[in-house]
């Protein structure tokens, strides 16, 4: 290897996170309380490879966890099923601790010798084995993680009463294939003991945690890996005499080496084209993991230190960490429901401001990168940073295939021709992109006025498109009255159509699965009004979902609207937004069905993959519940629903326009952008077309049903919903 390049093999973040505790000794557990105590885990990595270093060697602390031994196992009076379905606390999200690591070639290794990444998976398909207790060889992208305890009581230093050392075989590996790893820390009485006079013996910790073996059952499953030392358990798996309690701990790999490689990439482009010099330290992501980092895998603020950190590494200089943009990345709008299940969620960031704040170029490179992870981001305004040709060209790579970025403010930088090529590159790749200002740079008038005449163009193509609800040409759609009867009648003969239920199906609203299973093809309305009766007279409330909304027709075409946009949506929440309820509500079925099964068996059931130990420690396995009637409250096929449904049924467009505009409240919460509903849309009435055919769905029908669910949709979005 050249002694002037840097061959980085992986790039990214091991995050250590504690997912619960089990008590062993309860006098010693119940001392801990009365002190107060609460412990914390303090991660550092090194390579067990000669021919590989970790360049940052970086110290990282997660936050405070309160021992309660109350929480500490499952109450054996409670039933597995009971507890499975118990609500208990993600805590791990808010105790992770996030770790930067740079893995790179010794400077007297060559690149030659390194295997392919393809070559080094393969000889770790035994990690898909958790009963395999063969230890894996270390290899380039090895690393060992030590994960230390400290004990700390009533706010006051902490002390380590624990450690245990991790081999983790391939960090590419890991990291491709989201495979997490458990990892068990005895802390043993004794320690604790000492600790509370501060005599605890650091090199005796290391002795008791330089064994480390695999553990596992038949039962788990691929992506989850158990270590433990052997040392604390006994021959029946419990722990031996003089241990405390266990510390469990949860650690994932994530790699963010491709945005990182990508720009590596362009920089590189930029530098042989304008025949500049080469940086003080050249480094090359060549030999990296494919693939992007999974979303929300951590706080954006997380990430933009992990870039922080990568780009001065990069550049060799000491960036100047700017508070303004960790207090940007940190205020964006937050919704406390969606967080409760899904704490990390980047789509909230959607407009960034940088203009009374002058970063320069090499500072601007990690919150760039950063921004390049929001899904959602619309704006960037950058103006009068010192930005140069290596942010265009950085720009041009990160953001040529963004879904909802529309605006880039450039103005007043140093931007020269190489630059604004690049700038006019992005704006041909992103058809989204109808703005960007970049007046006061010091490329040509000409350059200038081509990027602005490719950016109309994008602007008219998007204002053009006819399923395009929230472009002018709909905007007279104010209400019912702006539509005429007739053409409201022809989009309710479409609505028939798309609601019309099984033979027998009544319109009442009772929960679909109650009287379906026990209804035939040759039913009377008559008998099944009757049974629809007997079902409302046996439940405490009504149900919200009408069975127009679980009518076959319209189930098929939202379950093609749900695919399509589940494949450009990250977001977990806004997908489940675009659900069939017909999938949600035999979803819901299947989990009372099987927790009746439960019940029935005794309630035993092995449904958990990880170990009983760590099921306990974690407060029992949970799996999520499905609630019908909260997904259809929220549905994007209940905004299709409520207002075709209430027009047919001569519902006043007031109280329909009610109910729609508590949805649209719902989906701007969440991160529902007018991109999505446009895509929606799109997708529906193409998926209506090629279901019905053209001789049964002509022009005709298509433009009156279109112009209901424009206005349906169009009024759930709000009246500020602009895309053009």
């Amino acid at each position: 290897m050249s002694s002037s390049r840097r061959d980085v093999l992986f790039f990214g973040s091991i995050a250590v996170s504690i997912i619960g505790h089990k008590v062993h000794d309860e006098a010693v557990a119940a001392q801990l309380e009365q002190q107060n105590a609460s412990i914390k885990l303090h991660a550092t990595v090194s390579t067990p490879y000669a021919k590989t270093e970790e360049v940052f060697g970086l110290v990282s602390t997660s936050p405070l966890y309160e021992i309660r031994s109350a929480d500490s196992k499952a109450s054996p009076a409670i039933p597995s099923t009971a507890q499975r379905g118990a609500s208990h606390p993600r805590h791990h999200h808010q105790r992770a601790a996030f770790l930067p690591v740079v893995l790179e070639l010794a400077p007297k290794a060559a690149v030659e010798e390194v295997p392919s990444i393809a070559d080094q998976d393969g000889a770790l398909l035994q990690l898909d084995s958790p009963m395999n207790d063969a230890d894996p060889a270390p290899s380039y992208t090895s690393a060992s993680l030590r994960i230390e305890v400290g004990v700390s009581r009533s706010g006051g230093d902490a002390t380590v009463v624990g450690a245990k050392e991790v081999f983790l075989p391939s960090l590419n590996y890991l990291a491709s294939r989201d495979m997490c790893t458990v990892v068990r820390v005895p802390v043993w009485s004794d320690t604790i003991l000492k600790s509370a006079v501060g005599e605890v013996n650091v090199a005796e910790l290391h002795r008791r945690s330089s064994q480390i073996q695999i553990a596992g059952d038949s039962s788990s499953s691929s992506s989850v890996v158990v270590l433990g030392d052997g040392r604390d358990r006994n021959g029946r798996g419990d722990a031996v005499s003089g241990v405390a309690l266990s510390v469990y701990a949860m650690v994932r790999v994530i790699s963010l080496a491709e945005k990182v490689r990508l720009v590596c990439e362009a920089d590189d482009a930029v530098r042989r084209l304008l025949d500049l010099p080469d940086p003080a330290r050249k480094v090359s992501l060549a030999l990296t993991q494919r693939g992007e980092a999974p979303y929300g895998a951590m706080p954006l603020t997380e990430l933009y230190k992990h870039h922080w950190h990568f780009f001065g590494y990069y550049s060799n200089t000491i960036i100047k960490h700017s508070n303004v943009v960790m207090q940007r990345l940190a205020e964006a709008p937050r919704q406390r429901e969606a967080e409760a299940s899904f704490p990390h969620r980047w789509n909230a960031l959607t407009v960034v401001d940088l203009r009374p704040t002058l970063l320069g170029e090499d500072a601007f490179a990690p919150l760039l990168v950063t921004l390049a992870y929001c899904p959602n981001l619309r704006a960037v305004y950058a103006d009068g940073n010192h930005l140069g040709d290596l942010t265009c060209a950085r720009l041009s790579v990160l953001f040529r295939r963004h879904r909802y970025l529309a605006c880039i403010s450039l103005s007043k930088n140093v931007i020269h021709e190489a630059g604004g090529a690049q700038l006019l590159r992005l704006v041909r790749n992103n058809l989204r992109i109808t703005s960007m200002p970049c007046q006061g740079n010091f490329f040509s008038d000409e350059m200038r006025s081509r990027i602005e005449e490719v950016a109309r163009k994008n602007a008219s193509v998007i204002a053009q498109d006819p399923l395009n609800v929230f472009s002018s040409s709909y905007d007279y759609l104010t209400d019912l009255s702006s539509l005429p009867k007739s053409l409201q009648q022809q989009g309710l003969r479409t609505w028939a159509m798309l609601s019309a239920a099984p033979v027998g199906d009544v319109d009442v609203m009772v929960r679909n699965f109650t009287t379906s299973t026990q209804r035939t093809l040759g039913d009377s309305p008559v008998a099944a009004m009757e049974r629809a009766k007997a079902a409302l007279r046996s439940r405490e409330s009504l149900s919200l979902i009408p069975p127009a909304a679980l009518a076959p027709l319209l189930s098929e075409v939202m379950r093609t609207v749900s695919v399509g946009v589940s494949r450009v949506l990250p977001d977990p929440l806004v997908r489940s937004l675009f659900s069939d309820m017909e999938t949600v509500v035999a979803q819901e079925q299947e989990q009372v069905e099987a927790q009746r099964r439960d019940e029935l068996a005794g309630g035993i059931r092995d449904a958990s993959f990880l170990p009983p130990e760590v099921c306990d420690a974690m407060g029992g396995a949970h799996t999520p519940a499905v609630d019908s009637e909260n997904m259809y409250a929220r549905a994007f096929v209940r905004i299709v629903v409520a207002a075709l449904r209430g027009v047919a049924l001569s519902t006043p467009w007031a109280e329909i326009a009610k109910v729609l505009e508590g949805i649209g409240r719902v989906h701007r919460d969440l991160g529902v952008m007018p991109e999505d509903y446009w895509l929606a849309v799109h997708i529906f009435m193409t998926s209506l077309r090629i279901s019905c055919g053209a001789e049964f769905y002509d022009a005709d029908h298509a433009s009156s049903f279109l112009a209901l669910l424009a206005l349906a949709v169009r009024t759930a979005a709000g009246t500020d919903a602009v895309l053009q």
